[in-house]
């Protein structure tokens, strides 16, 4: 799924220079390999245009969606 969407948004960006967009990825107490995955795709991409955050216990869809407007607000 993260294949796809980079690849619109960076054609987006090739069509219109002045595009600019950011990825957040909340893992939100998983156990899968999120992060990692998201890192790699950080990496690839720029920490600039994929940014992870993760919680360390599940709080639900309320608290990922709270350290967002946090992380975003600071």
């Amino acid at each position: 799924m993260l294949d796809e969407t980079f690849e619109f948004l960076e054609n987006r960006i090739k069509e219109h220079s002045t595009y600019k967009y950011e990825i957040i990825v909340v893992s939100d107490g998983s156990k899968d390999k999120t992060v990692q995955v998201a890192q790699t795709y950080a990496e690839k991409y720029g920490s600039e245009k994929l940014r992870c955050l993760e919680l360390v216990e599940n709080r639900g869809k309320g608290g990922a969606v709270r350290l967002v407007c946090v992380v975003k607000v600071h």
